[in-house]
């Protein structure tokens, strides 16, 4: 192997590992009306992460810790995720 391609070679091997090793609920979204009134809905670890809409128009950076939910729908509570709803 040429040497200078040696640590990409090592650099992508490694990525492809972190990312086999991942936890199945990264990304895995919860269905939900939340969809509807929120965007850049996202996962990090096992929190859903999303900017909802608030009552007065506004929006709010929220995040729910999804296995709490335990399978309930998601909804946006006046720009909170909730479970249940």
């Amino acid at each position: 192997m040429n040497l200078r391609l040696a640590p990409a070679a090592f650099l992508l091997g490694t990525l492809g590992l972190a990312s086999a090793c991942a936890p199945a609920f990264a990304s895995y979204v919860p269905h939900g009306s939340y969809a509807e009134t929120c965007r850049q809905i996202h996962t990090e670890g096992p929190d859903l992460v999303a900017l909802c809409a608030r009552v007065d128009g506004s929006w709010n950076y929220t995040r729910i810790f999804m296995p709490r939910c335990d399978g309930n729908n998601v909804s946006n509570q006046n720009g909170h995720l909730t479970c249940g709803e």
